[in-house]
């Protein structure tokens, strides 16, 4: 929801500055086949979606639309389009990073990266709305939320990740602290995907995992980051007053409290 929603609570902050119908238009246009396309590429890497000739196609209009509609958005708002210009950099630059992570911090800090499109439109906005301090709280609260969205996300695929030795926030804390307490009765097989050694467990040894009391550990202690980041995004947006997105954050962060 903040994805989306921080942009009309960025916008109702504008109480001197005019935000025309028009710039609104080009803001949800832009950001939502921004939206599209990182789940579309997503799918089609991982392969849920196959690449045939349609799929290629949306893939292209949507960049196409966005393109258009991105550069009259920074017109009307008298922006040189830096920010787009480095988030979509950063977007492609964290896809196929040098070295994968070697830990969680690293890992969660990739994803900041990996998110980077969805945060051209709302920060085009804050800047033009309040300059660059409301910008730099704006990304920071969303990509607090984003940390906490993307353990959650990893929580709910931990069998798919764990059986295709996928990396993951799971993965790294289950192979980095808790695998070898757990060798005499899980036996960590090496798998080759796409060219590179992993660990990956099989459908038993997850299940087993899954029955230990550090994987209870392991699952309390990713719950508790997920609730100290959406902590650091209601405080962020409280202290712009954005506190119709704050009621928001809080909300999501009711399930894990």
């Amino acid at each position: 929801m903040p994805i989306w929603s921080s942009i009309p609570h960025v916008i109702a902050k504008a109480n001197i500055i005019k935000i025309h119908n028009k710039s609104i238009s080009h803001a949800a246009k832009a950001h939502a086949m921004i939206m599209l396309l990182h789940s579309l590429d997503d799918h089609i890497n991982d392969g849920q979606i196959a690449p045939d000739h349609l799929t290629i196609l949306i893939r292209s209009q949507a960049w196409k639309i966005f393109c258009e509609t991105i550069s009259e958005l920074c017109s009307l708002m008298h922006d040189d389009s830096d920010i787009v210009n480095t988030l979509i950099d950063n977007y492609y630059a964290s896809i196929f990073p040098p070295k994968a992570p070697k830990d969680i911090e690293e890992y969660l800090n990739l994803f900041k990266m990996q998110m980077s499109t969805g945060l051209i439109v709302p920060l085009l906005i804050a800047r033009f709305v309040g300059g660059t301090n409301l910008e730099q709280r704006v990304r920071a609260l969303i990509e607090s939320f984003g940390v906490a969205w993307r353990i959650l996300d990893d929580i709910q695929d931990m069998e798919y990740d764990l059986d295709r030795g996928c990396t993951s926030a799971v993965t790294l804390s289950f192979f980095k602290e808790g695998m070898s307490m757990l060798s005499e009765t899980i036996d960590v097989e090496n798998t080759n995907i796409n060219g590179k050694t992993v660990m990956s467990l099989n459908n038993k040894q997850i299940q087993l995992l899954r029955s230990s009391k550090y994987y209870d550990d392991i699952i309390s202690k990713l719950k508790d980051r997920m609730i100290t980041e959406l902590n650091t995004s209601i405080q962020l947006a409280n202290d712009v007053g954005l506190n119709g997105l704050s009621k928001e954050l809080r909300e999501l962060r009711i399930p894990l409290i």
